[in-house]
């Protein structure tokens, strides 16, 4: 077990290594490889691991509360049920990752690659998901109130059950067919600028 506050280790490289439970709030981890590190129900709220290289890295269950994951790499990575709620992941690539049932609620992730990964059942209410690329994403019951997708590229997204009410979709790329599957669009604004009415007939076919 890693314990202590404040740990330094900037551009070390730990990889394929086991750090179950530890413990690592706000430390210094910008540009450190930690590819294939086993960090599951690791502590790193404040955490700083802007730059770094967490591809197929384990986060399950783990605390990243305002965690700084900037233009990261967490392609592959699995963070199921983790908490990364008010991070920073701008830029960041989490393309084929697996983030079931992971907090992001008003996380910043403009720009983040989000490519196929897996968000079902995540809460990303209120986050930001300016530019971001969430092609072949599947975001089954995922809650994303008031979330920000301006610009956003949802083409081949499961939106099956999401929660999208009063989303920014403003010029997102995302079909009417897609948008029909969704659990609720109340309030959203359209892709087209518009604000989302309820049909009488249901959602838009």
């Amino acid at each position: 077990m890693v314990r202590g506050l404040r740990l330094r280790v900037m551009g070390s490289t730990f990889m394929n290594f086991a750090v179950r439970h530890a413990t690592l709030r706000f430390a210094d981890l910008k540009v450190a490889i930690l590819s294939g590190v086993d960090l599951s129900r690791a502590v790193l709220d404040g955490a700083d691991l802007s730059g770094a290289v967490l591809s197929g890295a384990i986060l399950s269950n783990a605390n990243l509360l305002g965690t700084n994951l900037s233009h990261s790499v967490l392609s592959f990575a699995e963070l199921g049920d983790a908490t990364l709620s008010f991070s920073t992941m701008t830029g960041a690539d989490l393309s084929f990752a697996t983030l079931s049932g992971t907090s992001l609620n008003v996380s910043n992730l403009s720009g983040a690659d989000l490519s196929f990964a897996t968000l079902s059942v995540a809460s990303l209410n209120g986050a930001t998901l300016n530019g971001a690329d969430l092609r072949g994403a599947v975001l089954r019951h995922a809650e994303l109130v008031a979330a920000d997708l301006n610009s956003a590229d949802l083409r081949r997204a499961d939106l099956l059950g999401a929660n999208l009410s009063k989303a920014d979709l403003t010029k997102a790329s995302v079909s009417d067919e897609q948008l029909s599957t969704v659990q609720s669009l109340e309030g959203a604004t359209m892709p087209d600028g518009s604000t989302y009415e309820q049909p009488t007939s249901g959602l838009p076919t």
